[in-house]
């Protein structure tokens, strides 16, 4: 996968207890953008961790401007109901026989070349 990006979404402590009509609206369409972006190959991996509720989607974009505005698109930040934050990510292990060798390589031929 190389470099990709991952947005994570910030949900207030007691979200998946409590959470209000329009939070729950508001996921739904959640649910929905990201389920589109999934079928047209830009999200990789997305899911919820429950205890912080936090949502983490990855996905491929062409650059940082591009992988922001699939973030604001997002109708739980579109809505205000979340906070959200971008960081890049460098795939490692995607399965079996992965990993950062490619990384390892890198750093070794530069060494090299001093």
């Amino acid at each position: 996968m190389g470099t990709g990006w991952v947005y994570q979404l910030h949900w207030r402590p007691t979200f998946w207890e409590d959470m209000t009509a329009r939070e729950e609206g508001a996921l739904g369409e959640h649910d929905r953008y990201v389920e589109s972006l999934y079928t047209q190959g830009l999200v990789v991996l997305a899911g919820a961790i429950l205890d912080p509720p936090t949502g983490l989607i990855f996905i491929q974009a062409a650059d940082e401007d591009t992988a922001k505005t699939i973030m604001a698109r997002d109708p739980c930040v579109v809505s205000g109901v979340v906070d959200a934050t971008l960081h890049s990510f460098e795939a490692g292990y995607v399965g079996a026989g992965s990993g950062y060798n490619h990384l390892r390589d890198e750093i070794k031929a530069a060494g090299d070349s001093d």
